[in-house]
């Protein structure tokens, strides 16, 4: 299995300790040269957003998981990559976007679950409304979300990410960090 680690962060590191003792390539891209180079001798392939050619990691990908923030209303892995991707996100296992409460909108501390209406209130909220979309439009599939605390996902005994590699097939993830009542 392989997964393509668009924008590997904090967040999308979590599944590195479920995965690599599973044998799964990760290949991840970040913008830091520094941080490429503690990823390889984490055992991940780093790759540099903005300068290297994805093209055959996208083939090669069983599993597709993208947490870079939109640019303004666009999101930039679709913005570069959405024509090659479109032609290849119906063949994949998986594919995730980790996305942000902030769609929701300001529910005044009250829960909120994937089943909720989509009512972002600030600007950072409506662009992840509209990558959503674009990563729903690229699949050309529903979306199957999941709604959970960020440190739940986190847990490596407990979270959701370790279902991770048993997700259905075809599923586009959208994992949201909880809040309450702020932004």
């Amino acid at each position: 299995m392989i997964l393509l680690s668009f924008g590997h962060g904090y967040s999308a590191a979590a599944l590195e300790p479920l995965l690599l003792p599973k044998g799964w390539e990760i290949i991840a891209t970040t913008r830091n040269a520094d941080k490429a180079k503690a990823m390889a001798a984490r055992g991940i392939t780093a790759r540099i957003w903005g300068r290297d050619d994805l093209s055959d990691d996208i083939k090669r990908a069983s599993h597709i998981l993208s947490s870079i923030a939109p640019d303004g209303a666009q999101d930039p892995v679709l913005s570069i990559w959405g024509e090659q991707l479109e032609t290849c996100l119906a063949q994949k296992t998986w594919v995730g976007y980790l996305s942000t409460t902030g769609v929701y909108g300001d529910r005044g501390g009250d829960w909120v679950s994937e089943t909720d209406a989509l009512h972002p209130t600030t600007a950072r909220g409506q662009a992840r409304v509209a990558a959503e979309a674009g990563w729903t439009l690229a699949k050309k599939r529903p979306l199957l979300c999941i709604s959970s605390v960020l440190r739940e996902f986190m847990a490596p005994s407990e979270g959701r990410l370790r279902k991770f590699a048993m997700a259905p097939r075809g599923a586009l993830l959208k994992m949201v960090r909880f809040f309450r009542g702020f932004m």
